[in-house]
């Protein structure tokens, strides 16, 4: 891949408005977080919640035999009607999806101008995702990941949020909300910081707030500005428990390439988890993986206190972030400047399945 023709930009994050979604993309980071939450899972939020979230995580294993309700909210009237048909039909041709989530073959594995690790069906296999189903055009949910969802009227997440009760929500995931609200008019950072904020007050104790953006967002440095997401976080009460980036795939486009990044979270109310559940048997996995399937990359492996986590990042890129315990972190950095560090990257053709790894670990 020719260096001077890579692009790197994330178009989920490039006007703020691109859903980007297809089934699979985030069900990884979901089952993750609902193997971190240990005690039964009553209610589960999804914001910002898109045409598929709802009814792939209703096929996570460790809901689908449950009566776990699932309630998701979106802004958007026509995301709102697409799923009341699903909800009420469990049935939809994809053609009526692809004007809400922008690239018709986002996700399909099947343009040539898309390359990606996985197409939709080896996704869900993989996640053991059941219930859901991509065949001749059509979107199709059983009945029982249908039954225990709950579909909001259209309305602002913001808005939704305040008038929820404290201590509901044994997970909350939001996909590309986060990045859709950096770029609204009139969020700033303290409006940011109390957005976090309520979360906090709606999740459970134990509960897990987790969300993806973009590496442009987690380097961002500058003070009381709400696309610094570390500044946001710590301010509101909420603590990362793991994080890792990925790339998810690279789009073909004339002459150049872009290439997509997706940066996943798990966080938790500062003070629920003393560190992230197998926090050593993940570093020594990932290790692992690096070794084995990508020598070329030169890691930088360091541990110590987020405070001097973050001060890596003026000169490094992260891959990898885990609480081992207390303020005490353990990281997987690159040299270099987040771009630079993604061409070399996608020129190494890297995707390591840095979520599911994790889950499937013993006595997580």
């Amino acid at each position: 891949m020719n260096k001077e023709k890579i692009i790197v930009i994330d178009r989920s994050f490039a006007d703020g408005l691109n859903l980007l979604s297809y089934p699979g993309r985030n069900d990884d980071i979901i089952k993750l977080a609902l193997d971190i939450v240990r005690e039964d899972i009553e209610n589960v939020l999804i914001i910002g919640c898109g045409p598929y979230e709802l009814w792939t995580t209703g096929g996570q294993a460790k809901i689908r035999s449950k009566k776990t309700v699932i309630v998701g909210v979106d802004i958007s009237k026509e995301i709102a009607k697409i799923n009341q048909i699903i909800k009420e039909r469990g049935i939809i041709p994809i053609k009526d999806i692809i004007p809400l989530v922008s690239d018709p073959l986002f996700g399909l594995g099947s343009s040539k101008n898309i390359i990606m690790h996985r197409n939709i069906k080896s996704l869900l296999e993989r996640l053991n995702i059941k219930g859901v189903y991509v065949e001749n055009d059509l979107f199709i949910v059983d009945q029982k990941n249908r039954e225990n969802v709950y579909i909001e009227q259209p309305m602002d997440v913001l808005e939704y949020i305040k008038k929820k009760p404290s201590y509901l929500y044994s997970l909350i995931f939001s996909g590309n909300i986060e990045n859709n609200l950096i770029f609204q008019n009139g969020y700033t950072f303290d409006r940011s910081v109390n957005f976090h904020k309520m979360l906090v007050e709606i999740l459970k104790p134990g509960g897990i707030y987790a969300f993806t953006t973009n590496e442009i967002f987690f380097h961002n440095s500058e003070s009381n500005n709400s696309k610094n997401i570390l500044q946001v976080l710590e301010k509101s009460g909420l603590e990362i428990l793991y994080k890792a980036t990925q790339l998810a795939f690279i789009n073909k486009s004339t002459s150049k390439s872009i290439i997509v990044e997706n940066c996943g979270l798990i966080t938790a109310r500062r003070g629920d988890f003393n560190s992230f559940l197998n926090a050593t048997a993940a570093t020594d996995t990932i290790r692992k993986i690096f070794m084995e399937r990508y020598p070329e990359i030169e890691s930088i492996e360091e541990e110590g206190s987020y405070d001097k986590f973050k001060d890596s990042l003026k000169k490094q890129t992260n891959l990898i972030l885990i609480k081992i315990n207390g303020n005490n972190y353990y990281w997987f950095n690159i040299k270099g400047e987040y771009k630079d560090v993604f061409m070399k990257l996608a020129r190494l053709n890297f995707f390591p399945e840095l979520f599911t790894v994790i889950t499937d670990l013993k006595d997580l």
